[in-house]
Order: C-alpha cells, then sequence, then structure tokens
C-alpha cells in the first residue's frame, strides 16, 4: 500500500515538473497551466488509490492535449504565412503578365 502511494506521488511530481517545464518553455500560457497546476494539486491531496491515479492519468492526457493543440495551432499559423506569402507572390506575377504595354514595347 505504501508503495502504491510512492507511485502515485511520483506521478503527480512528474507531471508538475512536466507542466512547469513546458510553462517556462512557452510562456503566454499562464491561465492554462495554473488551472492544470491546481488541477493536479487538488487530485494529489484530495483523492486516494484507483480515482487518484486514474484523475491524474486524465490530468496528463489533458495536459498532452494542449501541448498537441498549442502545436498545431503553431504550425497552422506558419502555414497560413506562407499562403499568404505565396498569394502575394502570385498577385505580382499576374500583375505583371497583365500589365497593358504602350504598342511598340517589347518584352525583352
Amino acid at each position: 500500500m505504501v508503495i502504491a502511494q510512492l507511485v502515485v506521488m511520483s506521478i503527480a511530481k512528474q507531471l508538475l515538473e512536466e507542466i512547469e517545464a513546458f510553462a517556462n518553455r512557452n510562456p503566454g500560457h499562464d491561465e492554462s497551466v495554473g488551472a492544470l497546476v491546481k488541477a493536479v494539486r487538488r487530485i494529489d491531496t484530495e483523492f486516494e488509490g484507483e480515482i487518484r491515479t486514474q484523475l491524474l492519468e486524465q490530468a496528463r492526457e489533458t495536459f498532452q492535449r494542449q501541448v498537441r493543440t498549442l502545436e498545431n495551432a503553431e504550425k497552422t499559423l506558419e502555414a497560413l504565412e506562407k499562403l499568404r506569402e505565396n498569394q502575394q507572390e502570385l498577385v505580382e506575377a499576374l500583375k505583371r503578365l497583365t500589365v497593358r504595354r504602350p504598342e511598340g514595347v517589347t518584352l525583352h
């Protein structure tokens, strides 16, 4: 029983360390990180046994989902910026192709 409690405490401690490391690498997520830290600490102090373990596992899954969501959002923003640049280049190329030249002016 004592060994099981140590393992569960270790899970909570490890999860808190992971969350805090994420917060240090990615500032600006104070509200969501703070809420998750608060939830993990509450689970750790208010629950025991299998329920505590299950709740901590769910908290870890939630944290991992938040990290994936953030990574996907960053990739999406990068893709949108590249799309904007490509559109701008396309518009400029189309302008060059459709500009009317005075008679007698060659493309060379």
